[in-house]
């Protein structure tokens, strides 16, 4: 069987802020790597990092930040300036934490899904993006898709707002999706029902995910590799399954010791 190719690597990666002439160190030392068609967790307490190294990865770091190290996505380093437009929100998609506050309250749905459809795939007429669109919202079981469509985020649950971001970050037909955190603001049943969805659109578009979370039975759920992030640093990783049944760094002992999914 053929060994998964590197989608993308991040080597020796340093991310300073500077604070009154010093230097404030966010991320020390970060390498990981991101298999083609699998799925990979970042785990840790909030301030560890976790959301900094997904913002990185999209050129979306503070603009003051000092950083160092490579972020190599199909060869291209990503940290190169200008950042480049055919890869952000095309070959690697966002989906947020807290989808009704991503959403533009003053446009409905169609509106969110057309605007990006014209950014993605500028040769398709109106007709084309109301098929485009339908076939989203069906695949994400949105069987109502004209009403959702003419909806507006303040009429639509949080869990059928998390299905128009997934809808959006797919309309670039993304080869990585950054998931930060993406079940964190819905009710248990709809956190279940959206990680659902997820596992089967990246099974079936044979796609990367990197999954942001403090949640361990989520990450148990929905990963294959994981990485544990404190302070900035990466405390160990490997196959998830290896690593809950015996991880090596007291600190993830701590974590499992403290989670639901033990």
């Amino acid at each position: 069987m053929k060994s998964p190719e590197n989608l993308l690597e991040i080597k020796s990666l340093n991310l300073y802020m500077p604070e009154n002439k010093h230097s404030k160190a966010i991320l020390q030392n970060i390498n990981l790597t991101l298999l083609k068609g699998k799925s990979h967790a970042l785990v840790g307490e909030s301030g560890s990092g976790k959301s900094m190294i997904c913002n990185t990865i999209l050129g979306l770091q503070p603009p003051q930040a000092e950083i160092q190290g490579e972020i190599l996505f199909d060869n291209y380093n990503l940290l190169k300036k200008p950042y480049p437009n055919h890869i952000r929100g095309r070959k690697i998609a966002y989906i947020p934490q807290n989808p009704i506050t991503s959403l533009n309250p003053v446009k409905n749905v169609k509106d969110h899904i057309f605007e990006t459809l014209q950014i993605h795939e500028p040769q398709l007429n109106q007709s084309e993006k109301l098929n485009y669109a339908k076939e989203l919202l069906l695949s994400l079981q949105l069987k109502n898709w004209e009403k959702v469509l003419n909806s507006y985020a303040f009429e639509l649950s949080g869990g059928m707002c998390q299905r128009i971001m997934i809808a959006l970050a797919l309309c670039g037909k993304p080869e990585l999706l950054l998931a930060d955190e993406p079940t964190t603001a819905l009710d248990v049943m709809v956190q279940a029902e959206i990680a659902y969805l997820l596992l089967e659109i990246i099974k079936k578009k044979n796609l990367t995910l990197l999954l942001i979370s403090h949640d361990l039975a989520l990450v148990a759920q929905m990963a294959e590799y994981i990485s544990v992030l404190k302070d900035g640093q990466i405390q160990e990783e490997g196959q998830l399954k290896n690593v809950f049944a015996d991880p090596a760094s007291q600190y993830t002992k701590t974590l499992l010791s403290f989670s639901e999914f033990n």
